[in-house]
């Protein structure tokens, strides 16, 4: 997520590298080390230049859209859905084969509030609470990012609770929680404000949410940049 933020603020061609570690500095075969360095490696690298933010982890090179950690153990804990990692350093250097250097940066400027606005995701289950959503809303909550089942859907007891709330909605995403594949457009569902986050996972949604209510989007502001950022 901390990645996919600044991709979205950051215009800057220089590189922008986040690295970890998935084992402690005291284990056997601690990839801390290993991964710092090549990390550098990209930094300094020609080839990555204009590339925007950039995470390497275990030798490969992932872009700040695709990548999350899909495992709790291993040095190949992380994994970019869809089309894979953008490349990989190795013993010759770095390779980003066929990168795009042309980027958006939708929100470069945008000055970050003391007090970020309340966004919720709310995670698709087999009968949710009945009293969420209304809760939700009654609160205040700003946005929304239903993560929902199979290709984004809701129940009908998040359907219900939206239809029956008689108040102003909050900004409102369809993710999925299956970790790969495309959220698209739902007549119905867009009829109660929802809109497609296309393949932004559920926690990178959010961000994108966050950074748009900040910028003062309406909903469809925020259709319009979802629309560019899909390409």
């Amino acid at each position: 997520e901390t990645a996919w933020l600044l991709q979205l603020l950051l215009d800057e061609p220089r590189p922008v590298v986040l690295v970890a570690a998935t084992r402690p500095v005291s284990a056997l075969s601690a990839d801390g080390p290993l991964n710092l360095y090549q990390a550098v490696q990209v930094a300094v690298s020609a080839e990555a230049r204009g590339c925007g933010v950039l995470v390497v982890m275990d030798g490969q090179i992932h872009s700040a859209r695709q990548v999350s950690k899909r495992a709790t153990q291993g040095v190949g804990a992380f994994h970019s859905s869809g089309r894979g990692p953008l490349g990989w350093v190795d013993d010759l250097g770095v390779h980003l084969p066929g990168m795009e250097r042309n980027r958006l940066v939708p929100f470069a400027g945008l000055a970050l509030p003391t007090y970020w606005p309340q966004v919720v995701i709310l995670h698709g289950c087999v009968q949710p609470p009945e009293a969420l959503i209304p809760a939700l809303l009654s609160a205040g909550v700003q946005g929304l990012v239903f993560t929902g089942t199979g290709a984004g859907q809701l129940s009908f007891v998040e359907r219900d609770a939206l239809v029956q709330w008689q108040g102003p909605r909050p900004l409102m995403l369809r993710a999925n929680r299956c970790g790969m594949g495309p959220v698209h457009r739902c007549e119905d569902h867009a009829k109660l404000g929802l809109l497609p986050a296309g393949d932004l996972s559920p926690q990178k949604a959010r961000v994108l949410l966050l950074l748009a209510l900040m910028a003062g989007d309406d909903r469809d502001a925020l259709a319009a940049r979802l629309k560019t950022l899909s390409g």
